[in-house]
This record gives structure tokens, C-alpha cells and sequence, in this order.
């Protein structure tokens, strides 16, 4: 059961990021062909700018999880490839467990942020939402990434899979 929620976590992440990043790359086209096209037109979609600024906050916040999934993330291969593969494992767990907490902590903190300024009534003016989700996207994004920490904590498979890769 968990390596199907895993994988459909990875589906959704997927399909979000690519989304994101669709509409982010949209957005500035248009508004970039729109003032070079018809500059008299460009107030009209000043929202696009702060929009794709939305999109790629909440996007980059999206793909922490996967690249450390990947082994993307900050890495220390040269290291850990001289240690025995017992204390290999010990020290992946290790770095997991303080991946968690500080993860885990500064998902507090953006969730406590985020109830803070939707407290506030802060908005983005130009998009008329509330600024809230700016730090909302970094509070999912930060808990996805201490889940991903917390599993690689708990798969005893992942010292085998860091040395294939590498």
C-alpha cells in the first residue's frame, strides 16, 4: 500500500510541476508578446508577471521532493562511497533524520506564515488573491520534502539504490 501512495504522490507531483511550469512559460510569452505586439495593451495583463511568479514559487517548492528522491539533492557520493556499506546506511539514515526535522520545522513555520498573513487580509493586487499562497506553496512543498526524507529513513533498500546510481 505505501508504494502505491508513493507512486501516486510522484504522479501528482509530476503532473502539478509540469503544469506549473506550463502555465509559468505561457504567461511570460504572452506578456512578453503582448508589450512588444501592443504595449497599449500591457496594463491589461500586468497579472501575468505575478502570476508565473505564483506558478514558480509553488513549482519549485514542488520538485524539492522528487530531486531528493532522485538523489539530486545535495549529495556527498565521494564520501559515503569510501564508508562500508553498514555505516553507509547509518549515515543516510542519519542525514535523513535531520532532513525531517529541519524540513518538518520550516513547514511549521510557512504553515504558521501562511495563517498569519490569510489572518491579515494581504493581497496580490493585480491577481486579487490573497498572499497567503505564496507561503502555502512553500508549507506543501517543505512537508513533501520531510515525507521524502522520512521514507528514506525507513527504505533499507536505499544504500543499494545510492550505489547503483552513482
Amino acid at each position: 500500500m505505501g508504494s502505491s501512495l508513493l507512486r501516486a504522490l510522484r504522479t501528482i507531483e509530476r503532473f502539478g510541476v509540469v503544469t506549473l511550469f506550463g502555465i509559468m512559460l505561457v504567461l511570460f510569452f504572452a506578456n512578453v508578446l503582448v508589450r512588444v505586439v501592443a504595449p497599449s495593451y500591457a496594463s491589461n495583463i500586468a497579472w501575468a508577471e505575478e502570476a508565473a511568479r505564483l506558478a514558480m514559487i509553488w513549482g519549485l517548492f514542488l520538485v524539492a521532493g522528487m530531486t531528493l528522491e532522485r538523489g539530486r539533492h545535495i549529495a556527498m557520493t565521494s564520501a559515503l562511497m569510501l564508508l562500508r556499506p553498514p555505516l553507509q546506511l547509518a549515515v543516510r539514515r542519519l542525514i535523513g533524520v535531520v532532513g525531517a526535522v529541519f524540513c518538518g520545522y520550516f513547514t511549521y513555520l510557512a504553515s504558521r506564515m501562511t495563517l498569519f498573513v490569510f489572518s491579515t487580509g494581504q493581497v496580490i493586487p493585480s491577481l486579487n488573491l490573497s498572499s497567503a499562497y505564496l507561503y502555502m506553496g512553500a508549507a506543501i512543498g517543505l512537508a513533501l520534502l520531510s515525507l521524502r526524507y522520512v521514507i528514506e529513513v525507513a527504505d533499507p533498500r536505499a544504500p543499494l539504490e545510492f550505489q547503483e546510481e552513482a
